[in-house]
């Protein structure tokens, strides 16, 4: 993201997507967005410009963002004249109910009727010819109540005018899209965060990396959760070519196990939970064979890891072969921040 001799080469920056969801109460905001201001004695080491997609409703913690250097918070809304069949469809179809309300049997037979003629899901999809089809269908008062409750929290964040801005993702810049909110829950959140990588990754931009921040705090097991985690999945699957990068920070690895799987590399910092540590051996051979491991693990300090990276060349031997990292850890020291740190006052507590 920033380049500088001081942490290391770096041909090019990328533009990253960070996705962030918990508190929404305005004061604990997502310490990426420290990344737009330098640590003193580190001028200019900081990313061009730091974008937050926050929740309309919540305009406590846009508030919280911009008080931060080189942030810039708006409302994350989608743009109604390019909201395709197949995203409405998503957007509609879930809540935390186990149970498929009644209304979306009717929903999903409108909006099949308008794929069908459109010829595909991937089509744009006109609103207000949906909610007029919707209105015409009959739906008995309960119904139209329940489906109209969503329908309000749906528009919360449609563009129906084109009025707002939307995220240009420009090398060297980071966006955040952070959805806090009470009135917004997480499997929710989740269908949005699935959009709008959707969006991310049909950007222009050469080089991306995708952020999950505190990943623990939304991918549950709820279904908004499931879609976005097979989202993340395709696109980390084809990375190479999207030319992407995908970065999962988490305090809880028993949550997203199918997207762990597919790490190439793992940084393991200090914890002693046994349950912890019996998800990471579902995916580290390296933690079977070495008994000690989950000592060492204990026994790391503040600032330091343990790096599990099978495919990493370390070195390259007199006769031109590779020596590669396969079933080792490497203990590393984390350098200290060129930027200004936001949990280093939460670490001191």
């Amino acid at each position: 993201m920033i380049c500088s001799d001081n942490i290391g080469r770096l041909r090019g920056s990328v533009s990253s997507l960070v996705f962030s969801y918990g508190s929404s109460d305005g004061n604990n905001i997502s310490e990426v967005a420290y990344l737009g201001a330098s640590k003193p004695g580190f001028d200019n080491h900081h990313a061009k410009k730091v974008t937050v997609l926050v929740s309309p409703s919540n305009k406590a913690i846009g508030k919280r963002y911009e008080e931060l250097p080189n942030v810039r918070a708006i409302p994350f809304y989608l743009n109604a004249k390019t909201l395709t069949i197949h995203a409405m469809t998503m957007l509609m179809a879930f809540d935390e109910k186990a149970v498929k309300p009644m209304y979306m049997s009717i929903v999903e037979s409108v909006l099949r009727d308008m794929a069908t003629k459109s010829l595909s899901d991937n089509a744009p999809l006109n609103y207000h010819d949906f909610k007029n089809r919707i209105k015409n269908e009959g739906l008995d008062p309960k119904q139209k109540k329940t489906l109209d409750n969503r329908l309000k929290v749906l528009e919360t964040f449609l563009d129906l005018n084109g009025r707002f801005p939307q995220p240009q993702y420009a090398p060297g810049e980071i966006t955040i899209m952070d959805l806090s909110d009470n009135q917004l829950s997480s499997t929710t959140a989740c269908i949005l965060f699935k959009l709008g990588l959707e969006n991310f990754l049909k950007s222009s931009a050469t080089g991306k990396m995708v952020v999950l921040d505190e990943a623990h705090k939304y991918m549950g097991d709820t279904p908004g959760a499931k879609l976005f985690s097979d989202g993340l999945g395709r696109a980390i699957r084809e990375m190479r070519h999207e030319g992407l990068r995908v970065i999962i920070s988490t305090q809880e690895p028993t949550v997203a196990n199918e997207l762990i799987a597919l790490c190439s590399v793992t940084i393991i910092h200090r914890f002693s939970s046994p349950t912890w540590y019996s998800a990471l051996k579902k995916h580290i051979n390296a933690l079977d064979e070495e008994q000690n491991i989950m000592h060492q693990i204990e026994e790391l300090s503040t600032g330091e890891a343990l790096v599990y990276a099978p495919t990493a060349v370390l070195k390259e031997n007199d006769d031109g072969s590779l020596v590669k990292a396969t079933g080792r850890f490497l203990k590393i020291d984390v350098r200290d921040r060129v930027t200004e740190d936001g949990g280093e006052s939460r670490l001191a507590a």
